[in-house]
């Protein structure tokens, strides 16, 4: 085992699809936006309505390329290359270094205006994948034997897909104040962790020996493990049991929301979103022990990334720790696996010159395990016409500078919205991977007016 490890983690995070959902901020300042309700569960229209297609996907990273790669006397080098200082290395490092990516596909959705109430019904397919890496990792391929100890036991792959059928309820109860909540089935199809639980490293000048154990769960139900004669899992060798995947876990999560004018022209929300779990079956678990070898790490170049292709490298990994994996025996049935949940605030404010005019304000945090999220922006709107309204907003998070924006267009009974957000630094040319600590979220939609 080689200088691969540390460059396919890397790799990794660099290609991974990258898991929290974020909802749709943007659509809490537009005026004519059916799905309101998504943002906050007492924003729903007050009138019966169609979705047709809805899709949203976010992303984001706590480092990029910056951190790992230096433009030094005319060339372009790693890390690794001794003429990168460890201290300039290690300000740029996070104890945790993560990518989170949630794809959010809504098979429909819709809503129904009865008696003061709206009543909301839609089922979507949710997929969450995340990767996340120590920072002690990588200032061990840099050090070496120059500082110890290390603590590598937070390497971490999780993803989750499921559905989820929910119904929601909505209230205006006066011209001020109205609320509203949702509660969503959650039928889970597939579930991924693979945690490095130890590594304890021995060293010398040039040697390091690594004791690695590791702890893998794959919980579906078409896939089964194959083994091979000496116990090992073969990967190549999946039992297939079916054309079509079955549910192999169950849960339950509720959306709760509130929304209130104090005066005029003023609104202000506050919801709680995706309190729940899911609980899933095992349906393969699996453990990895043994000892590696490898020699010290230096002057590793850019072109090394690239010499034999990401997808490389990444076999290169795969065949240095899941080679010895084996399955486990579990004594527990069952897991419990929280979903990660939001905490949404925003406000709004109609100018009273000019009513199609908007300021506001939104604040979030995200709540996913060991790569939480914050962020705040301040937003502007204008609806000049009754067929199109646009925002956009600018703001802070965690990782520094976003914004976003988005439009809406309603055209006869047809309404189509979409959304960008971005942090600022950009991405690296022909590649996935940002530059920078960012983050990014997509959404499209149409739905029609019943």
């Amino acid at each position: 085992m080689n200088k691969r490890i540390i460059v396919s983690i890397i790799a990794l995070m660099g290609i991974v699809l990258g898991a929290n959902g974020q909802s749709f901020q943007e659509g809490f300042m537009l005026q004519d936006y059916s799905l309101a309700y998504r943002y906050n569960p007492a924003l729903a229209p007050q009138h019966d309505f169609l979705s047709l297609f809805q899709y949203n996907s976010y992303k984001r990273n706590n480092v990029g390329a910056s951190t790992f790669l230096y433009p030094t006397d005319g060339e372009v080098v790693t890390f690794l290359n001794s003429k990168v200082p460890a201290d300039t290395f290690a300000e740029k490092l996070k104890d945790d270094n993560y990518l989170t990516k949630t794809l959010d596909f809504n098979l429909f959705s819709c809503g129904f205006y009865r008696k003061g109430a709206t009543h909301t019904f839609e089922a979507n397919v949710k997929a969450k994948y995340s990767v996340s890496a120590p920072g002690e990792l990588f200032m061990f391929a840099k050090t070496g034997t120059d500082r110890s100890p290390y603590d590598f036991n937070r390497l971490r792959l999780q993803g989750d897909v499921y559905v989820e059928m929910a119904y929601g309820y909505s209230r205006k109860v006066d011209e001020r104040f109205s609320f509203g909540g949702r509660i969503k089935l959650l039928a889970g199809f597939y579930s991924l962790d693979f945690n490095v639980t130890q590594l304890d490293l021995t060293t010398n000048e040039d040697h390091y020996q690594a004791d690695i154990r590791t702890k893998l769960d794959l919980t579906n139900q078409t896939l089964k493990f194959g083994t091979k004669d000496e116990g090992l899992i073969n990967f190549k060798d999946f039992a297939y049991k079916g054309l079509f995947n079955y549910p192999t876990g169950g849960g339950l999560a509720v959306d709760l929301g509130i929304a209130f004018k104090p005066v005029e022209n003023l609104t202000v929300s506050a919801s709680l979103l995706d309190l729940g779990t899911i609980l899933w079956y095992y349906g393969n678990a699996a453990v990895s022990s043994g000892t590696v070898d490898f020699t010290g790490l230096n002057n590793l170049a850019y072109e090394d990334f690239n010499k034999d292709g990401l997808m490389a490298q990444l076999n290169n990994l795969k065949d240095d720790v899941l080679e010895k994996l084996t399955p486990r025996e579990e004594k527990k049935k069952f897991r419990f696996q929280a979903i990660p949940f939001s905490a949404e605030l925003g406000a709004k404010y109609s100018l009273p010159f000019y009513e199609s005019l908007s300021l506001g304000f939104t604040g979030q945090y995200i709540g996913y395990q060991w790569m939480p999220y914050w962020e705040s922006r301040f937003a502007l709107a204008i609806n000049p016409v009754d067929w199109f309204d646009c925002t956009a907003n600018i703001g802070a998070g965690e990782y520094g500078l976003v914004w976003g924006a988005a439009a809406s267009i309603h055209l006869a009974k047809i309404r189509f919205n979409a959304g960008l957000g971005n942090g600022f630094g950009g991405t690296m040319p022909h590649r996935s991977m940002p530059v920078t600590a960012n983050l990014k979220s997509l959404t499209v939609g149409l739905a029609y007016d019943l």
